[in-house]
């Protein structure tokens, strides 16, 4: 059985019209830090601010996913905002385009569906 772990959290949106935040950053490097230092030999992802745009939290989701097995346990863990029709705001979200710049949460569940992971922990906050 392996760990895989994807750690995602944005207190600063380049769109003057998205609110910053102050902790979503730290709770995701708590985390992040909390299970890697638990297990030291995995290399866990941990996306923040700048690195968490939409392209890049969508392809590292889609790798964690495919990459575990049938055996393995896939923790999730996203800090920031949602929009109110259920997606996941990103570091570059445009509030005119959200469809092509946020991560759906429909999208998100159907990764999980298709990830052959045993167990899939999501964390939301």
């Amino acid at each position: 059985m392996a760990l895989h772990g994807t750690f995602i959290g944005i207190d600063k949106y380049s769109s003057d019209e998205i609110r910053d935040l102050t902790g979503a950053t730290r709770d995701a490097r708590a985390l992040w830090a909390l299970f890697s230092d638990t297990f030291p030999d995995i290399p866990f992802d941990l996306l923040t601010n700048t690195d968490a745009t939409s392209a890049n939290v969508a392809h590292a989701l889609r790798t964690s996913m495919s990459n575990a097995g049938s055996d393995d346990t896939l923790i999730v863990s996203f800090s920031g905002h949602g929009t109110r029709d259920g997606a996941i705001v990103c570091h570059d979200t445009d509030p005119a385009s959200l469809a092509q710049t946020t991560v759906r949460i429909k999208d998100l569940a159907e990764m999980f569906r298709s990830s052959p992971a045993k167990v899939v922990l999501c964390i939301l906050d």
